[in-house]
C-alpha cells in the first residue's frame, strides 16, 4: 500500500477535479440551479464532493513536492555545516599528528581546502569520503588486519576519491564518461599526501588498490587485491547509506524512460560502470546497483537486516513517473529474488 501511495492521490486527485469540473458544467448547462429535481441534486453533491476531493489531492501533492524541496534544502545545510565543522580542525592545535588517523585527516581536509567547499557537490563528495574511510577501517577489523593494514584501508577510504575534486573543478561533472578517470586521477593526487611514515611498497600497494577501485585489478598482487576489494566494498555500501537517507540526486538528468540495457544489465546483477545515465531510470538503477556491488557476507547481511532494498527503492520513488515507478520496482524485486544466488554474484567479475 505505501509504495501505491503516490498513486492512489494523484488518481483521487484525476478523479476529484474530473468530477468537479463535469459536474459544475453539467450544472451551469442545465441551469440546474432553477430546478429542483433529485437528479440535479445529486449532480450538484457529485460536484461538490469532487472539488473537494480535487483541492484535497493537489493539497496533498503540493505539500509533497514543498516537503521534498525543503527537505533537500535542510539536507544541504546540515552536510554545509557538518563540513565546517570538520575543516575548522585544520587549524586547531590539538590535531594529533602523531596519531596516523589523525596525520591523514589533517592532510586531507588541508587538501579539500584548495576547492569550492561551499559547492554542494563537493561538500558531499567529502562526506562520502569519511564514510568510505571509516566502513574501510570497520572492514579492516572485521577482517582481524593487524593495526599497520588498518591504518592502510583507511587511508584507501581517504584518498579513493580524492581525484572526484579536481575532477569536478576541471569539468564540472563527476561522469567518467565524459571527462576524465578519477581513479586514475586518484592514483595521481596520492603523490600530493606526505605518507613517508609508509614502506615504498605499501605506499604503491595502496595506490594500486585506489586507481582500480572501479576496474577490475589486472595484477596477481595479492594485498592490493585485498585493499582493492575492501575499498570496492566500502564504496558501494557508503553509497547505500546514502541513498536509504534519501541524500542522492539527479544530477540534472530530467529525462522520462530508460536504456533497456541497463535495465537488463541491473536484473543480470552486472557492473554498470559501463554505461552512461541518460534517463533519471538510468540514473537511479546506477544507483540502486550499489545494493549488490556489496560482496562481504557480513555486509550483505546488514543491508537484509536493515531493509535496505525497501528503504533505497523508496527514496527514489519521487523522482520518477508513474511508468517508470512500476518498472524499476520489478527490476528491484527481480534483482532482489536473484541477490544471494551465487550464479549471479559472478557476473561481478
Amino acid at each position: 500500500m505505501k509504495e501505491h501511495r503516490q498513486e492512489i492521490i494523484y488518481i483521487l486527485t484525476i478523479i476529484g477535479t474530473s468530477c468537479g469540473v463535469i459536474g459544475g458544467w453539467f450544472i451551469c448547462a442545465t441551469k440546474g440551479w432553477q430546478q429542483n429535481d433529485m437528479f440535479l441534486f445529486w449532480s450538484g453533491v457529485v460536484t461538490v464532493v469532487g472539488m473537494v476531493l480535487g483541492l484535497v489531492g493537489w493539497g496533498v501533492k503540493l505539500i509533497i513536492a514543498a516537503n521534498k524541496y525543503f527537505s533537500v534544502l535542510k539536507l544541504t545545510k546540515n552536510n554545509k555545516i557538518m563540513v565546517e565543522n570538520l575543516l575548522e580542525k585544520v587549524n586547531e592545535k590539538e590535531w594529533k599528528t602523531d596519531d596516523f588517523a589523525q596525520n591523514i585527516n589533517h592532510q586531507f581536509y588541508n587538501f579539500v581546502l584548495k576547492y569550492d567547499t561551499t559547492n554542494d557537490n563537493i561538500v558531499r563528495k567529502i562526506i562520502h569520503t569519511t564514510r568510505v574511510a571509516d566502513m574501510c577501517f570497520s572492514i579492516a577489523c572485521k577482517l582481524n588486519l593487524n593495526e599497520n593494514d588498518r591504518h592502510l584501508a583507511y587511508l584507501g577510504g581517504i584518498l579513493h576519491d580524492i581525484g572526484r575534486f579536481e575532477q569536478w573543478k576541471r569539468y564540472q561533472t563527476y561522469n567518467d564518461k565524459i571527462s576524465v578517470d578519477h581513479g586514475d586521477l586518484s592514483y595521481e593526487l596520492c603523490d600530493k599526501f606526505d605518507l613517508s611514515m609508509l614502506t615504498a611498497k605499501d605506499r604503491e600497494t595502496i595506490k594500486l588498490a585506489i586507481k582500480y577501485h572501479t576496474k577490475p585489478y589486472p595484477g596477481n598482487d595479492e594485498r592490493v587485491k585485498l585493499f582493492n576489494q575492501i575499498i570496492m566494498n566500502a564504496d558501494p555500501y557508503a553509497n547505500v547509506l546514502s541513498a536509504a537517507n534519501g541524500e542522492h540526486r539527479m544530477m540534472g538528468i530530467t529525462a522520462d524512460g530508460y536504456t533497456p540495457a541497463i535495465l537488463d544489465d541491473f536484473m543480470q546483477l552486472k557492473l554498470l560502470q559501463c554505461h552512461s545515465a541518460k534517463t533519471k531510470l538510468d540514473r537511479v538503477l546506477m544507483l540502486t546497483a550499489c545494493l549488490y556491488y556489496v560482496r562481504y557476507d557480513f555486509l550483505r547481511e546488514q543491508i537484509l537486516k536493515f531493509n535496505f532494498f525497501t528503504a533505497v527503492s523508496q527514496s527514489f520513488l519521487p523522482y520518477l513517473n508513474q511508468a517508470d515507478q512500476q518498472t524499476y520496482l520489478k527490476a528491484v524485486k527481480t534483482m532482489q529474488s536473484r541477490y544471494l544466488n551465487p550464479a549471479y554474484s559472478k557476473n561481478l567479475n
